[in-house]
């Protein structure tokens, strides 16, 4: 017997027994129906309540990121209005007033998004208000200064702008704004978490449902099989049913549909229509491949195959929804006979998408959670504490959820160490913006750990430091074993076998006169192959040529100190080198070649470098690491032949605006490896913010040279964009200077381009000036 929409309800034969005796059993299926049928209402309304509250998650949850960037467009605005000052201040050109105005207009709107977010943090109101009061105090502080400039009360403008009232509200502000981004940010991740987990709910009870719905069908059959005699009286109860489910099946915001064994379509729910966008009629009796109009893949096939075989499916898979790219989770479901054999398959599809999202934000807290063993600890200008990570916690005895921002600095430092940060450590790391070194600091319990210390100084535009982060290394073990070294030099009276350096005797007619252990594990050479023989016969013509000019220094009296990589070996890339004369009296009789091996510090300082001055998008330079480059060049005399290219990708809001900031980040990633492949390892790229780029090429010998590369950066933005299904056409539009100047210098050539962009732009985009 068939049913409309193709379902197959019941089984071909005769009934061959009397109905009256069948009426009992007849009784208990009907109830059995009914039963599973309430069962079915009642798990779906809980399936519908389940989506609901999702839908109302995501919802508060978009809602929340709305405020996230707002309130980060507050700090970005006290920025832009500062900077804004201190250039007129400087100046005296209204122009600078230009991103002064523009973030005071904007202000109050950002600032609504403090308004009744609904967090459940009752912390919260107050850290709101504090942050509006003291907004306001910097903006007020801001605009007197202007005020007093332009009443012509230079002096008085100036000496506020010295004063610590507006760097102490700037700070105070930045603080309190970032205490409420920070409650609104773990009342968005708490909802993603609950997300998950109605979402797990939903599943489970999308099993039950389709659970419950294999046994209605399956009692509706037999109940159909049963009354098959009475097939013309029961009809109409039966098509009834069949219209009930369907409503029940299309009311569910999950894919629902029943194949055959040939794989064509008998059944399909209002969402499953929604996905071909077809109506009911045009896929009943049709296959996939026939309503996608292209093949299945191997994947798919294997998968069909294997559900018709009777093995249960499930997989995921991303698909573009009304503009968005969604991830999908699938499950066939094989439907067998009482003998055994598979006579279709039911197939359901729910969208996961925030789920996913959800167990990604948890794998980037995991993993920042499991970050370097290393202690690394973060604090502001004045030495409060504002980070500690896990591995920094255990070492002081510090819970992972105990607040840190009461703390100072000095509370983990013993007193020997806190007094060489006054007199050593800070105005190294303020002259050279980082120190190396040794200290000792306070473990949990009060016991002394000596470390290897690595401070940093962060700056902002201006060259103001703004925090500090310190990486250290328990290295106990290091010092025990130096202590024991020591001892044994001590008893074996073997001084040079006790230190871990590279240690080497050369004489005056350059052979070797004595080299300890480290050298020989160093060179790969034992002691008797070296001692006699000459450098350039043990380390090579090449490695010879490059010490020369260092030996003709020694050999004069001089002490000399450099560095030397050698990227060929595993440990001891990067060595520490020192020439001492050996004297005899006045007369110089060759010298000590001591050598300590820096690797280490090397590359730990390579990585910080690099994440300090990396896009974490594209992995191009940063607008930090993009200055640097420039004053590097301008430094080392490249200034002639220095050129700038300033990019602006042209109609990106648009895409963020109709596909997502995914897509747009995907773009942006493409656009970055275009850029890449259109220069010389030597030049340098960066993404400054946004969909702003820029190019430093150095070594340019006329604009021409420079203009060709432009040019094929417009060609490179007006090639079309491949976003997984999408094809996406933007452009760019870049603005031209070359030569810095010695008056302005890399700042100038960087203005002069920034207006070189402005002009394109205005030109009608998509081309250079």
């Amino acid at each position: 017997m068939r049913r409309s929409g193709g379902v197959r309800l019941g089984l071909d034969g005769a009934v061959e027994a009397a109905l009256a005796r069948r009426r009992n059993l007849l009784r208990w299926i009907i109830a059995a129906l009914v039963a599973s049928l309430a069962g079915l209402i009642v798990v779906t309304l809980l399936l519908a309540r389940e989506t609901e509250g999702t839908l109302r998650s995501a919802a508060v949850q978009a809602d929340l990121g709305v405020r996230l960037r707002q309130l980060q467009g507050v700090l970005v605005g006290l920025t832009d209005a500062e900077t804004g000052q201190r250039g007129y201040l400087l100046t005296g050109r209204d122009r600078y007033l230009t991103p002064y105005t523009a973030a005071v207009q904007r202000m109050p709107q950002l600032l609504k998004a403090l308004d009744d977010p609904k967090v459940n943090d009752p912390s919260y109101g107050g850290k709101a208000d504090k942050a509006r009061q003291l907004v306001a105090l910097k903006l007020s502080e801001l605009a007197e200064t202007i005020r007093l400039y332009q009443d012509g009360h230079q002096d008085a403008a100036i000496k506020l702008v010295l004063s610590d009232t507006g760097e102490a509200y700037m700070e105070q502000a930045r603080t309190h704004v970032n205490a409420a981004l920070d409650i609104i940010r773990n009342e968005r991740d708490r909802l993603a978490l609950e997300s998950a987990l109605s979402v797990s709910r939903g599943q489970r009870l999308l099993a039950l449902t389709v659970s419950l719905l294999i046994l209605f069908v399956a009692l509706a059959a037999t109940q159909a099989w049963l009354v098959s005699a009475a097939r013309r009286q029961l009809e109409k109860a039966l098509t009834d049913s069949e219209r009930f489910l369907r409503q029940i099946t299309d009311s569910v915001p999950i894919r629902m549909a029943y194949l055959d064994r040939e794989s064509r379509y008998r059944f399909v729910n209002q969402a499953h229509c929604e996905r071909f966008g077809k109506e009911f009629k045009d896929i009943v009796g049709r296959t996939r491949e026939e309503l996608l109009g292209r093949a299945n893949t191997e994947e798919v096939n294997r998968m069909l195959e294997a559900v018709l075989n009777g093995e249960r499916q499930r997989f995921e898979f991303d698909e573009m929804v009304n503009g968005q790219m969604r991830r999908i989770e699938s499950q066939l479901i094989p439907d067998k006979a009482p003998d055994g054999s598979v006579r279709g398959f039911y197939t359901t599809g729910v969208d996961i998408t925030d789920r996913v999202a959800s167990e990604r934000a948890l794998r980037d807290l995991t993993e920042i959670i499991e970050h370097t063993p290393d202690n690394v600890v973060q604090t502001n200008w004045r030495g409060d504490v504002t980070y500690m990570n896990p591995a920094a916690r255990q070492s002081t005895g510090i819970a992972l959820d105990e607040p840190v921002t009461s703390r100072h600095f000095s509370e983990f430092n013993t007193p020997e160490t806190n007094a060489r940060f006054r007199s050593e450590i800070a105005p190294a790391v303020k002259e050279h913006s980082a120190w190396v070194g040794e200290a000792t600091v306070l473990a949990a319990g009060g016991r002394v750990v000596p470390v290897n210390d690595l401070v940093i100084a962060h700056r902002d535009a201006e060259g103001r430091v703004q925090r500090y982060t310190a990486v250290m290394r328990d290295i106990s073990e290091a010092i025990e074993n130096r202590r024991q070294l020591s001892l044994q030099a001590a008893t074996l009276s073997s001084i040079a076998e006790a230190v871990p350096a590279l240690i080497a005797v050369v004489g005056v007619d350059g052979r070797y006169r004595f080299v300890n252990s480290a050298f020989e594990r160093w060179s790969g050479a034992t002691r008797d192959a070296v001692i006699g023989q000459t450098v350039e016969a043990v380390m090579g013509s090449e490695e010879f040529e490059r010490c020369e000019p260092w030996v003709a220094r020694v050999m004069a009296g001089e002490t000399v100190s450099f560095e030397k990589t050698y990227a060929h070996r595993g440990e001891g890339r990067h060595l520490a080198i020192s020439y001492i004369p050996l004297r005899n009296g006045s007369v110089v009789e060759g010298y000590v070649a001591v050598a300590q091996d820096i690797t280490e510090h090397k590359e730990e300082k390579s990585r910080l470098m690099q994440m300090a001055q990396r896009d974490a998008l594209t992995g191009l330079l940063n607008r930090v690491g993009f200055e640097a480059y420039l004053q590097e060049k301008t430094e080392q005399g490249g200034a002639d032949s220095l050129a700038l290219l300033y990019i602006d990708l042209d109609h990106f809001k648009a895409v963020n605006d109709t596909y997502g900031h995914p897509v747009g980040d995907q773009l942006l990633r493409q656009f970055a490896q275009r850029l890449q492949r259109l220069v010389r390892p030597t030049d340098a790229v960066a993404r400054l913010g946004g969909d702003e780029f820029a190019v430093a090429l150095a070594g340019v010998r006329q604009r021409e040279n420079a203009e060709a590369v432009a040019d094929k950066i417009v060609r490179a933005g007006q090639e079309p964009f491949d976003v997984g299904a999408l094809v996406l056409r933007v452009g760019a539009s870049v603005g031209v200077a070359f030569k810095a100047d010695e008056e302005t210098g890399w700042q100038g050539l960087v203005e002069r381009a920034d207006n070189r962009l402005y002009q394109a732009k205005s030109d009608g985009r998509g081309r250079r000036a």
